[in-house]
């Protein structure tokens, strides 16, 4: 993130201790700023003197004042908001980095913030903004309604369309309930993993019910894989460690899954399905070394959907052809398949698994094998 040579001022007031997905609302504010790139920040309160916060790896120090007049304003472009409005991330990075001025509104006319010199507050152009954008809290209800909404924006421009429609709703209420108590999302991680320990545990001594459990834990698993990362983007804790541990468990609870359904089928069905899940894992850790290659010696980091992401800006000239990578993109994401397994190993049509597996390994290989050169010339922005 670009740094903004905006600055910010925040004026607290009786709502500042109200806590929003675990922080407070001034701190909140804070962070959210460090987020968009802003480096200096002043906090007009009651306690005066500097004070180093840190949001997504990026340390700042902040400047606690008494009065405005002890912030040296004079000629510069402010950010100037009180504490008591919670906004959209992406819309706090857009108007901290577009460098236009105006009195913010909302649609019933409300003052929210204004960007511009303080000295000419009065004179600054109006902006509306849509209600969807910000929560203006007046009340205690208000500050609940903060925390649902808040949430609600938490999305990701890679979701998937079940990851959208039916994942994350779910998790949201995970989500919601955790970021009260103060655990790294990590921490939320490693459950995941357990979590996933548990399916192969189901797969392994499930007994005859063994891909019905073992099936449905999955989908378990892929709902809660949403829980860390959001609780990372609520609290302003993102962090590249993170998201590289996060790809790491996904994988490890796929291989899982593959291995444990195997065991089952073969368990059940008898010895074909060891060499149908030999090639399956096999084509799963190859496709997995090589992504971790590309993206070590390419953008140096990043999740697996760097595929995707190059995939798509080859296709931009072509409406028709990236509508329909779009469409395929859906179907190959974890999410989708995951509810797809989870039904057909809970209605008795698990058979169906490993060959569907197997014809997406193969098309996953072939576009990290043809798009191998794209993943290492990636920057990420």
């Amino acid at each position: 993130m670009a740094t903004t040579r905006i600055m910010a001022i925040i004026e607290k007031t009786e709502f500042s201790a109200c806590k929003v997905a675990g922080l407070p609302l001034t701190d909140r504010l804070v962070k959210g700023f460090i987020a968009a790139g802003m480096t200096e920040i002043y906090v007009i309160g009651e306690i005066k003197g500097d004070r180093e916060v840190v949001a997504n790896e990026k340390a700042v120090t902040i400047h606690d004042v008494r009065n405005e007049e002890d912030i040296p304003h004079e000629g510069r472009t402010v950010f100037h908001i009180r504490d008591n409005i919670v906004l959209r991330d992406s819309l706090l990075s857009q108007v901290a980095t577009d460098q236009g001025t105006g009195a913010f509104r909302s649609p019933e006319g409300k003052l929210l913030f204004t960007i511009g010199r303080l000295l000419e507050r009065e004179t600054l152009p109006d902006v509306v903004l849509s209600n969807d954008d910000f929560t203006l809290c007046s009340t205690l209800q208000d500050v609940r309604e903060a925390d649902r909404r808040l949430f609600s924006w938490l999305y990701k421009s890679t979701d998937g369309i079940v990851t959208v429609k039916i994942d994350r709703p779910l998790s949201r209420i995970f989500s919601r309930y955790f970021a009260r108590f103060d655990m790294t999302p990590a921490f939320y991680t490693y459950v995941n993993g357990v979590q996933s320990l548990l399916m192969l545990w189901f797969f392994l001594h499930g007994g005859d019910n063994a891909l019905f459990l073992g099936c449905m834990m999955y989908q378990v698993v892929a709902v809660f894989d949403c829980v860390d990362g959001e609780i990372a983007r609520a609290k302003f804790q993102q962090s590249t460690a993170g998201a590289r541990l996060d790809t790491g468990i996904d994988m490890l609870s796929n291989i899982l899954f593959m291995g444990g359904l195997s065991y089952a089928l073969w368990d059940i069905h008898g010895d074909s399905y060891v060499a149908l899940g030999s090639y399956l894992l096999l084509l799963a850790l190859f496709g997995i070394m090589m992504m971790i290659t590309l993206l070590y010696f390419g953008p140096k980091g990043g999740s697996f959907d760097v595929l995707s992401l190059v995939i798509r800006e080859k296709l931009l000239a072509s409406e028709r052809l990236t509508s329909v990578f779009t469409a395929v993109n859906y179907i190959m994401k974890r999410d989708f398949f995951a509810l797809v397994f989870a039904i057909l190993g809970m209605t008795g049509h698990a058979l169906l698994i490993p060959y569907s597996l197997l014809g997406g390994l193969i098309v996953w290989n072939l576009a990290i094998l043809l798009n191998a050169r794209s993943i290492l010339d990636y920057r990420y922005n």
